[in-house]
Order: C-alpha cells, then structure tokens, then sequence
C-alpha cells in the first residue's frame, strides 16, 4: 500500500524556489513528481552513503600506512645466504588476510 506524503514549497524562500524550479524542468519532460522525488532522495542517500564509506577507507588506509612505517623503522636487520639484509616484517600471508578482509571493489594503495 503507498503512504500519501504532502508538503508544499515555497517561491519566496530561495532554495525552495530553485526546487521547484527543478522539478517543473523534470515534469516538462515527461517524469511525474513521484519518479522525481523518488530519484532525487534515493541519489541523495546513496552521495552520503559513498561519502561516509570513503572517509572511513581513507582513514584506514592512512592507519596501515603508519603501521607499515612503523614496523619498516624497528625492522631487524637477517643474515641470508651470509650477508645482512633488512627484510620486511610483514609476511606475504598477513598482507594477503588483510586484503582479503577488504570489501570486494575497494582497493588499497601501497
């Protein structure tokens, strides 16, 4: 069953104005109030939705950068094959779990 929504705008406030501006374009060209402000709303989540998700890869990213940094600086120097050499800390397979923990589609600069 639908669920009536009703509010009104108003031509003297400016965003409203711009608004129905807007949506006077979108009925001119065939697409109903419904369609529009359905589309609208829906366009609207999914901005704050991806904007929100982003930051937090952002600042995840960031915090495995440090990390890798970090242990880079403490990392010990290992004799192979007779001659010291600085080796990674982080095995192949951590880095692998770590990736694998990821979200399918996002991916991590290193």
């Amino acid at each position: 069953m639908s669920k009536v929504i009703s509010f009104r705008l108003n031509p003297e406030n400016t965003r409203e104005a711009e608004a129905l501006t807007l949506l006077q374009n979108w009925l001119n060209q065939g697409f109903s109030t419904r369609y529009t402000i359905t589309e609208a709303l829906l366009k609207l989540d999914s901005t704050n939705s991806l904007t929100a998700e982003r930051r937090a890869l952002n600042d995840l990213s960031h915090q495995i950068k440090e990390i890798l940094e970090d242990l880079e600086k403490v990392s010990s120097p290992i004799i192979e094959n007779g001659k010291a050499t600085s080796k990674e800390i982080l095995s192949e397979r951590f880095v692998n779990s770590i990736i694998k923990s990821a979200k399918p589609g996002t991916r991590f600069d290193s």
